[in-house]
């Protein structure tokens, strides 16, 4: 019987509708609960702006202008805890970087926050999986099972939003995320 010691290293928030696909400021301080209803600590997805972004989170480190295939809006990535070169922990605010360990994604035709990547340990899910838990303490607090295929995830859905828990071993598997 073979063991996982898989640990969480990203959640991410996507709209229903969204296909999931196979540092200056204060994120650093206090923690914040993310919930399968859209919630990100004080803000909400398809609610909050970019300046509510800011007001919550600080100043971004890094942010760009993108815009994602597959007929995605465009987009504006506030980007937190970045640098130049890609890591596990990081996610690309464009192809090419900066990567970053927090990125908020705002649609620049709504104005209002889309989707949301992080691997911050500030960060936890409201129902108490936290970044670096065991894979079984998550399925456990989750009530859920590990869905394996080109990643490894614990998916969870709402009315209103679609919340990827994402999960590493062994090799390193980038995360992937819908802009």
């Amino acid at each position: 019987m073979h063991v996982r010691r898989w640990c969480v290293v990203v959640v991410v928030l996507t709209l229903l509708g969204l296909a999931v696909a196979c540092g200056s400021g204060r994120t650093s301080a206090g923690s914040a609960i993310v919930t399968v209803t859209g919630r990100i600590g004080a803000l909400h997805l398809d609610q909050s702006d970019r300046a509510a972004v800011i007001a919550y989170a600080g100043r971004p480190n890094a942010e760009r202008r993108g815009q994602a295939s597959g007929g995605y809006a465009p987009y504006d990535a506030l980007g937190y805890g970045c640098g130049t070169r890609a890591a596990s922990n990081a996610t690309p605010l464009i192809e090419g970087g900066p990567y970053c360990r927090t990125v908020f994604f705002i649609n620049r035709r709504t104005g209002r926050l889309e989707t949301f990547f992080t691997s911050a340990a500030r960060y936890s899910e409201g129902q108490g999986v936290r970044i670096g838990m065991p894979t079984a303490a998550a399925e456990r607090h989750l009530h859920k099972r590990l869905v394996e295929g080109c990643e490894e995830n614990i998916y969870l859905s709402s009315a209103t939003a679609d919340l990827t828990i994402a999960f590493s071993g062994g090799t390193f598997r980038r995360p992937s995320f819908p802009p």
